[in-house]
């Protein structure tokens, strides 16, 4: 099931009565923007610059240390753009009809793999094959780092590792900073942190009631909408790699479920309640916290201005 052929003929729902909440409840619905205006959040087409300068940059480390590397393209993005709604579990009838919650979808668009993010692929996963088993540790060695030097940084619980050595890391902080893996990991924990605190405010607690009564309306019994998501992905799961009729059905389920799911937000103000409380939850952060998502904005600001100089620059992707 996870290939890149055409989706099963349940994906083609009826675009019918997707314009919004405002058509079904008389009110438009209001934006739901990132926590701190989105600075700790990089769009699909600045994560794919970052991406294919950061494979220039590994290059340039790889040919430093007399290895060869070949820049890769950057992979392919499934499903809708992530928008502020996305940090809720917030979605709109539009896009429950046309996606549901787009998991299914990423489903079918990504390939299966047998290794991790960090493995090399295409021309580069060809050419290490061909090494000898010395000529293979030296050339994951300069790439990966050395096992068993791995740095860590801790933020709130939040942890992040990674290898000082590796020319993915040298890449890394050659286009965005030496600062930048703590300064993101602190941002993220922030805005985790207003999250929480916007689930756990009153008028939050009350729309999230309205929701679920709306949702028992419709046959669907559960307490929050992140219960909704976890429903469909434990059928996708169970369904992934079985037969197709099976397959179809949990992506019937995922329409369904996303489609109640967004009405039901739309009926009980849940989107409302977020834009209050996030306001009042970045008021509430600390100020060291404030400073890394202000730091982390400026640094990619700088990234952005790199990554397109070493992209212009750059020849075209070995495929």
């Amino acid at each position: 099931m996870r290939t890149r052929s055409g989706l099963p003929a349940v994906v083609a729902v009826s675009v019918a009565l997707v314009a919004g909440c405002g058509d079904a409840s008389g009110h438009a619905r209001p934006d739901v923007p990132h926590p701190f205006g989105g600075a700790a959040h990089i769009p699909v087409a600045e994560r794919r610059l970052f991406a294919a300068a950061e494979e220039e940059l590994v290059a340039d480390c790889m040919r430093g240390r007399g290895l060869r590397y070949l820049p890769q393209p950057p992979a392919e993005a499934a499903g809708p753009e992530e928008t502020g709604a996305a940090v809720y579990g917030l979605i709109g009838p539009r896009e429950a009809r046309l996606h549901g919650y787009g998991m299914g979808e990423r489903l079918v668009a990504t390939p299966s793999s047998s290794g991790g993010a960090a493995m090399p692929v295409g021309a580069n996963a060809a050419m290490r094959a061909a090494m000898t088993a010395r000529e293979r540790r030296a050339w994951d060695g300069a790439l990966l780092g050395t096992p068993g030097r791995e740095a860590r940084i801790e933020v709130d619980g939040n942890v992040f590792t990674y290898a000082p050595d590796a020319c993915v890391t040298r890449a890394r902080q050659d286009l965005f900073g030496t600062d930048w893996d703590r300064l993101r990991v602190t941002a993220e924990a922030a805005v985790s942190a207003v999250a929480a605190r916007v689930w756990r405010d009153p008028a939050m607690t009350a729309a999230v009631a309205r929701w679920s009564e709306c949702m028992a309306g419709k046959g669907h019994d559960l307490r929050a909408p992140a219960e909704a998501r976890a429903v469909v992905d434990r059928a996708l799961s169970g369904a992934a790699g079985g037969n197709r009729a099976g397959f179809a059905a949990a992506l019937r389920l995922e329409h369904e479920t996303a489609i109640a799911d967004a009405d039901c937000q739309c009926d009980s103000g849940i989107w409302e309640a977020v834009v209050s409380a996030q306001r009042a939850a970045e008021r509430g952060t600390p100020a060291t916290a404030s400073a890394a998502v202000s730091s982390l904005r400026a640094a990619r600001v700088k990234a952005l201005e790199a990554a397109r100089r070493i992209t212009a620059t750059a020849p075209p992707p070995t495929r």
